[in-house]
C-alpha cells in the first residue's frame, strides 16, 4: 500500500515539475506583413488589405544563449519559443529574398531588427515602392505585372 502512494506521489511531483517549467517558457509571436499604406496598422477593411508575407525566416539571439527561429506561413505569422522566461532577444527578419523592404514610415510597427522581451508580440511591416498606395488614392491606374518587379 506504502509503494502505490509513493507512486502517486511522485507522478504528482513529476507533473508539477513538467508544469512549472513550461510556466516558464514564453513564445515571442508576431506577423509579418505588406503595409500598403504604410501606416503601421495591419490593415483589413474595404479600402486597404495588408497580407502576411509566407516563407521569410526570423530568427533571434537570446540573453541565455538560445537562438529559435521560425519559417512565416501563409498568413505571415510566426512563433519563437524562448527556452527560459524573462529574456530579451534580438529578433531579425530578412524580407530581401521576396524583394521587400522596411517600411520605414510607417508608424507603430517593428523595425527589421528589434530587441523583443519573452511573451511580446511583435509585428513588423514590409513594403516596396511598387506596392505602395495612399488610403484613398486620387488616380488609379492599371499595372503592367513585373514592371515594377
Amino acid at each position: 500500500m506504502r509503494n502505490k502512494y509513493n507512486w502517486i506521489r511522485l507522478v504528482i511531483v513529476q507533473l508539477m515539475f513538467l508544469i512549472f517549467v513550461t510556466g516558464l517558457q514564453a513564445d515571442i509571436t508576431g506577423i509579418v506583413y505588406k503595409d500598403f499604406n504604410l501606416n503601421g496598422q495591419i490593415d483589413d477593411d474595404n479600402v486597404t488589405k495588408d497580407l502576411g508575407v509566407m516563407g521569410l525566416t526570423v530568427s533571434a539571439v537570446c540573453e541565455d544563449g538560445s537562438t529559435p527561429s521560425d519559417t512565416t506561413d501563409a498568413n505571415g505569422a510566426y512563433a519563437l519559443t524562448v527556452a527560459t522566461a524573462d529574456n530579451v532577444c534580438r529578433v531579425e527578419v530578412d524580407p530581401s529574398s521576396v524583394g521587400l523592404y522596411a517600411a520605414a514610415n510607417s508608424q507603430g510597427s517593428a523595425t527589421l531588427v528589434s530587441m523583443v522581451n519573452d511573451g511580446q508580440e511583435h509585428n513588423v511591416s514590409l513594403s516596396s515602392v511598387a506596392n505602395y498606395c495612399q488610403t484613398k488614392p486620387d488616380v488609379v491606374m492599371a499595372a503592367l505585372p513585373g514592371y515594377w518587379d
